[in-house]
Parts: structure tokens; C-alpha cells; sequence
């Protein structure tokens, strides 16, 4: 198993999305969209890297720590979805 995660994290993408881990764990610009700490996870996830790995469980890390980034990239949508408890920012956080 130890060599099947050694060639996943030779992968081209895999290694750019984990170069781009901020000092704080986050990855990409935002929270939601093409350069994001979402899609990156989702992305790291899907190709296989393990839950444990530093890059995913640091920026697990920073989401539960920054909930502030969440309402920009979410925008005023997030707050009305919250009122309607229909899955806004809030739900996310």
C-alpha cells in the first residue's frame, strides 16, 4: 500500500496542489471554485491520497480555524441559505 501512496504523490496535480499549501494549511485562493481549498480536497481525495497526509489534514485545519474566508467566496447567498436553514455558510462551518 506504502508504494501505491508513493506514486499518487508523484502524480503532476497532486504535487502542485500540495506545493500550493499556505503556511496556515490553506490551499488555493478560495473556498469555492476552481482554485480552492474544496476542490483541492476533493481532488487529493479522489485520486487517492491518504486522509492522514499533512496537506489534507492541515487544511481540514484551516477551515475549522477560518470560517471568516468562507462568507467572501460564498457570498450573500450563504446568509439567506442560513435564514432558510438550507445549507448556508453557517451549516458549512
Amino acid at each position: 500500500m506504502r508504494n501505491l501512496q508513493d506514486q499518487i504523490l508523484t502524480d503532476e496535480e497532486v504535487k502542485r496542489i500540495c506545493e500550493s499549501r499556505k503556511p496556515d494549511g490553506w490551499l488555493g485562493k478560495n473556498f469555492h471554485g476552481e482554485n480552492s481549498i474544496e476542490s483541492a480536497i476533493r481532488w487529493l481525495s479522489e485520486k487517492g491520497v491518504n486522509n492522514q497526509h499533512p496537506v489534507i489534514r492541515d487544511a481540514l485545519i484551516a477551515l475549522e480555524h477560518h470560517p471568516e474566508r468562507l462568507s467572501p467566496c460564498i457570498g450573500k447567498v450563504g446568509s439567506i441559505l442560513d435564514q432558510l436553514q438550507m445549507g448556508g455558510s453557517l451549516m458549512i462551518q
